[in-house]
């Protein structure tokens, strides 16, 4: 199981791009001769997850596979580890910077631990947390949404949030659109929670991110505004 995309483990052609064969003849004989193994598979994470539920019978959710493939890709890409860091922490930037506008009279603090990544003070009586998760894969969001809801729901009714608002930052629309249609599957919110979604608009002055609103959805009510 091997999710590394070192060209000394894969054996690729060039036929109308780059196509994987499978291990390299290499890679296959060092097996044989240290492991003294004649025969194995090499799968990468979402292909185990995938084998597993179709000739294993293993309950393995769309979701599941879905996160897994967000994860691997992340990895296998170009960008660096410390890019998409400073992406989450431009990202985070962006939407702090949406959040002081739409509350100009609150006090807005980021949260060090980590949940919610903001919260708002209206007044003493009602504190709002703000929840950021910045997604390139649409179809993971359904699980996600659901383990945020659930500690979200857990922080209220602890008494340390009035309510909740979930921000799903994405970079496309039609990742924002997908994600949008398949989060509204999710059954049962709780009143005191709800979901946005916006987009990450890059700007060249001053260089970065900047929030843009572009739908979301409650218990009572749902938009989405176009571009």
């Amino acid at each position: 199981l091997i999710d590394d995309e070192k060209e000394d483990w894969w054996w690729t052609v060039d036929s109308q791009g780059n196509k994987r064969i499978g291990p390299r003849p290499e890679l296959i004989e060092e097996i044989k001769r240290e492991g003294e193994v004649d025969f194995f598979y090499m799968y990468n994470s979402e292909q185990f997850l995938q084998f597993s539920r179709q000739y294993l019978q293993a309950e393995v959710s769309d979701e599941s596979i879905s996160q897994v493939r967000e994860v691997r890709l992340t990895r296998s890409s170009s960008r660096s580890f410390k890019d998409w860091q400073r992406d989450a922490f431009e990202a985070e930037e962006a939407v702090f910077v949406w959040l002081t506008k739409q509350y100009p009279s609150s006090r807005i603090e980021r949260n060090k631990y980590g949940f919610p990544n903001f919260v708002v003070y209206e007044d003493d009586s009602h504190v709002i947390g703000f929840v950021l998760k910045v997604s390139r894969e649409p179809r993971s969001i359904l699980m996600r949404l659901r383990e945020v809801i659930y500690r979200a729901y857990y922080e209220i009714n602890e008494g340390k949030l009035s309510s909740t608002t979930i921000i799903f930052a994405m970079e496309s629309i039609e990742a924002l659109e997908e994600a949008f249609r398949i989060s509204r599957r999710q059954k049962d919110i709780p009143s005191n929670i709800r979901v946005l979604f916006g987009l990450l608009e890059l700007q060249e002055d001053p260089p970065g991110f900047i929030f843009k609103l572009m739908a979301g959805f409650s218990r009572e009510n749902s938009f989405f505004d176009s571009v």
